[in-house]
């Protein structure tokens, strides 16, 4: 995942994105609530009971450990996307080792749960020195967690910030998104690297 931690790239077309991946048929796909969706805890097939089959799957290898990614989405064509002529978009990415939540990604182009941020924030960010509070308090509620696996020594978990599922390279393996922000951080709580990338669709 982008160096330690990384959204598994490869991406949709938004205009595709039904015909690609198929959207979920739950127009309750929400942001997950931790308390109810933990990392290090929650098992596979409690978010399938929740969330149903997923719309796609991954086999893939991070920090040397075999993780299994699942994916859902759903387009509401009938509501207000946050920027003006695209199509509005939930994103929804679960990453399990051994069975076990490890990382959890969620991304919303719509106008009611948005996760746009502004990525000019994250020049404040300290590496040796923010903690995971200021870097709340700096960039608002993460809409992405990681924990080891994802992560490895020194680091112990990681937040991440994630807009706008993002076109074209391929429908394989996943998605990629317009721009994130992932800061991981050491046992002590102090930002240990601050990782960030923009993709401008043509």
């Amino acid at each position: 995942m982008g160096g330690q931690v990384r959204s598994t790239v490869g991406a949709l077309v938004l205009a595709l994105t039904c015909a690609l991946v198929g959207c979920a048929g739950d127009a309750s796909l929400a942001r997950p609530d931790g308390r109810v969706l933990p990392l290090g805890s929650t098992r596979y097939d409690e978010v399938v009971a929740r969330f149903g089959t997923p719309q796609r799957t991954a086999e893939l290898v991070r920090n040397g450990a075999r993780i299994q990614a699942i994916w859902y989405s759903y387009s509401g064509v009938q509501a207000e996307a946050v920027k003006q002529g695209e199509v509005p978009i939930r994103v929804l990415e679960c990453d399990f080792a051994d069975g076990v939540l490890v990382g959890r990604i969620f991304a919303s182009t719509f106008k009611s749960d948005s996760t746009d941020f502004d990525e000019s924030f994250a020049r404040a960010i300290q590496k040796g020195a923010s903690t995971s509070g200021e870097v709340i308090v700096l960039m608002g509620q993460p809409t992405a967690f990681f924990v080891p696996p994802l992560v490895k020594a020194p680091a112990s978990m990681a937040v991440g910030y994630f807009f706008a599922p993002a076109a074209p390279e391929t429908a394989s393996v996943g998605w990629t998104f317009r721009k994130n922000l992932i800061v991981t951080f050491d046992d002590k709580d102090v930002a240990y690297s601050v990782e960030a990338s923009a993709f401008q669709p043509k």
